[in-house]
């Protein structure tokens, strides 16, 4: 997924997320199961809020968001 050889892009990583998270807001849970605590940090914590209003485009920044 992250160097372009999947046949699942990267590009689909929010719509992934929002359908794990169905839709809801778990950022409480994420902290305190220690999601942030990659080298990314609190970035982390936005695959926990996947509401139907937020949206934060997903770049590579986010890949250490994956080691947890």
């Amino acid at each position: 997924m992250f160097i372009g050889t999947d046949e699942c892009p990267i590009d689909f990583l929010p719509e992934m997320q929002f359908c794990a998270a169905q839709g809801m807001d778990h950022r409480k849970c994420c902290a305190s199961s220690g999601v942030s605590g990659s080298s990314a940090g609190e970035k982390c914590l936005t695959f926990c809020d996947q509401r139907p209003d937020h949206y934060t485009p997903i770049d590579y920044s986010y890949a250490p968001c994956y080691d947890r």
